[in-house]
């Protein structure tokens, strides 16, 4: 028997009972007196009004609860700040529009996903530990990091949570209000590089003639040694000569930092400075058995920039990348748009950086005689552009470069 065979079936049965159940009451009706009649049919004539009166409250009651939802949903929904539901193993059992946004994935596809996923490498110890003092202690806790979505730049946020109980009083739950504050967090970052300018300016002041000197003199008694043939010292003199080079160079970064430019904006293709980098570099990159793959986006907007400027900060980039891949690997430059910002992202497959590292910080280097302050610069660079710089990495796998800059309004 198919479905509608059935259906017909069932709605033949509840007839027959209902006209039976009729049958019955009207059978009763007839053997009661008139007056009982009456007063059936009064007591029927109230139950009735009753019953019109609760359908018109139920109609009332679904009314104001969808009001009540419209509101829920312009009020948590369309919120401009990104709430999360977590659980106690981190969960995510709701999220709002806003939060999936900046999670960079559909809000469809996060229930059920754990947080941590979008949680930059360098945060995850300091996530796991909000999680842990939330539901211990049922208190407002918070917390600064920054989030790292899946092919997209970092987000600097701060996580405010605290626990909730359910009807048994247990805390299974924690609420999660996620605060993008990586404007603040740029202000912050111009603020703390206009303190290590002026730190720079006064250091390359009080060093730079002296070292110089010491260089030259050096040199001079390295010369005058050569005659004597003694080994032993020339590996000395080789040594000084060496470290003084070195600490000429920090300064010559010093130097750079320091320097007040006046910087020639014009409307720029940023495929076109990539592409003169990597025509430059390709032979080198090649001999190191590197890669490349570059991917833009057509028709990316142009930005405001100092060529010059722009292409030395993206150099230093590419050459911080090529230093990571000793063996080789590959290095992707890739060139999109979003929320008004040209991105221009430089991955590579090298060796990453690890978690205690700190790029962000002047003379934080992974090279034995880097000076820390290569990326500072390009960060200078492009905060004065007003633009953010960022990145991302895991250990072994690689790093991601993002330099991000506004898109021009002419286009």
């Amino acid at each position: 028997m198919n479905p509608d065979q059935t259906e017909a079936r069932r709605r033949i049965v509840l007839r027959e009972k209902a006209e039976s159940q009729i049958s019955e009451s009207a059978r009763v009706a007839k053997a009661l007196p008139k007056d009982s009649v009456l007063e059936l049919i009064h007591e029927l004539e109230v139950h009735q009004v009753e019953l019109e009166l609760q359908n018109e409250e139920l109609r009332r009651s679904q009314s104001e609860l969808e009001g009540s939802r419209k509101k829920y949903f312009d009020l948590y929904d369309l919120a401009p700040i990104a709430y999360v539901t977590l659980d106690q193993n981190g969960l995510i059992r709701e999220i709002n529009l806003t939060g999936a946004e900046l999670l960079g994935t559909e809000r469809r596809r996060l229930n059920g996903r754990r947080f941590a996923r979008f949680v930059a490498q360098s945060g995850q110890d300091d996530f796991h530990r909000l999680c842990r003092r939330l539901f211990e202690s049922a208190g407002r806790e918070e917390i600064e990091l920054r989030l790292a979505p899946k092919e997209r730049p970092p987000v600097d946020v701060l996580l405010s949570g605290v626990a909730i109980r359910d009807s048994e009083g247990n805390l299974n739950l924690c609420q999660v209000a996620v605060t993008d504050i990586t404007v603040r967090k740029r202000a912050e970052e111009r603020e703390r590089l206009a303190a290590i300018g002026e730190t720079a300016a006064m250091l390359a002041h009080e060093i730079s003639n002296p070292l110089m000197g010491m260089l030259l003199n050096i040199k001079l008694l390295g010369s005058r040694l050569v005659e004597i043939g003694d080994e032993r010292l020339m590996s000395t003199i080789n040594k000084l000569v060496e470290e003084t080079t070195r600490l000429n160079n920090l300064l010559r970064d010093f130097s750079n930092l320091s320097r007040r430019e006046t910087y020639d904006l014009c409307p720029t293709l940023l495929a076109v400075i990539a592409t003169e980098i990597l025509d430059g570099e390709m032979s080198k990159y090649l001999s190191k058995g590197i890669r490349v793959e570059l991917k833009f986006e057509p028709g990316l907007p142009l930005v405001l920039a100092d060529r010059g400027k722009i292409k030395q900060a993206l150099l230093n980039v590419c050459k911080n990348a090529e230093e990571a891949m000793p063996e080789g690997g590959t290095l992707t430059l890739r060139g999109y748009e979003s929320e008004g910002k040209v991105i221009l992202e430089v991955r590579d497959t090298g060796t990453g950086i690890l978690e205690d590292f700190n790029l962000a910080e002047p003379f934080t280097t992974t090279k034995p005689f880097g000076s820390g302050l290569g990326l500072m610069i390009v960060r200078q660079i492009i905060s004065l552009h007003h633009g953010s710089f960022s990145y991302s990495s895991e250990p072994g796998k690689g790093t991601a470069f993002f330099l991000m800059l506004p898109v021009h309004s002419a286009s």
